[in-house]
């Protein structure tokens, strides 16, 4: 058989694999913005608990724990019992 007589079938194939062709090519562009996507969230996100870090150094340094913020609280609280112990009068 010469070329000029190629078979119907091959003409089929031929358009099945550039449609395959096509279809693997959007999936990878698909996946490559999703992947962009992710890369942008968690640059974000990195660069949000840098700004964290630095409001908290700035603030004095460390941060809290809940201990140490439940004894600061109950200290406070003391304190203001004994500056308003009786309540002014209007």
């Amino acid at each position: 058989m010469s070329v000029a007589q190629a078979n119907p079938g091959d003409k089929e194939r031929d358009a099945q694999r550039i449609v395959d062709a096509q279809r693997v090519q959007q999936q990878q562009r698909q996946f490559e913005a999703r992947a962009e996507e992710q890369r942008r969230q968690l640059q974000a996100q990195q660069e949000q608990n840098a700004q964290n870090t630095a409001d908290a150094a700035r603030r004095g340094g460390r941060v809290m724990t809940p201990d140490e913020r439940r004894d600061l609280r109950r200290q406070i609280n003391e304190v203001g019992v004994d500056i308003y112990k009786n309540a002014p009068r209007r």
